[in-house]
């Protein structure tokens, strides 16, 4: 079986998404509880821009026990659920993603982007601040980011003065 996983992930790496999913939902047939399978379903289908039938197959991969791919499971699905509109159901999935996982950038990014979905600008534009904080090597950028990390957290704030 690892062979057909195998195959079916360069197929979908070479953006043969049709034939990777006959392969997947043929092993499928054979062993409809594996969590390894239904998840390479539901990225399939999300890298085949069809996020709407992605869902039901990451929330399977989920109930079966997926382990090793959990994470990116956890995020292939919060990022299904924002594509179609699900925010609050995305946020729920990405918070708990991020608070299981949170070493995983790639998870707060997402989560970032349900928020702005929310309307929670703030709160989005915090987030992603913080990230760019933690990852960036532009020297420009570095030079400024203990005053990027006071606002990401007081975006807010002004400073008033008194003129005299």
């Amino acid at each position: 079986m690892n062979n057909l996983i195998e195959k079916a992930k360069k197929l979908r790496t070479e953006q043969q998404g049709d034939q990777a999913l006959e392969i997947l939902i043929s092993a499928l047939h054979e062993y409809p509880k594996d969590a390894e399978i239904n998840y390479q379903i539901g990225w399939t289908y999300d890298a085949s821009e069809r996020s709407d039938q992605a869902i039901l197959y990451y929330q399977k991969a989920l109930e079966y026990g997926l382990a090793e791919d959990r994470v990116g499971c956890l995020l292939g699905l919060g990022s299904s659920l924002r594509a179609i509109g699900e925010y609050e159901q995305s946020r729920v999935i990405l918070e708990t993603a991020v608070r299981d996982f949170p070493q995983n950038l790639a998870l707060k990014s997402f989560l970032s982007l349900t928020l702005y979905n929310l309307g929670k600008h703030e709160e989005a534009t915090s987030l992603l601040i913080k990230l760019l904080g933690q990852t960036t090597v532009d020297p420009e950028i570095k030079a400024y980011q203990s005053a990027l990390e006071y606002y990401a957290d007081n975006l807010n704030e002004t400073l008033s003065s008194t003129v005299t």
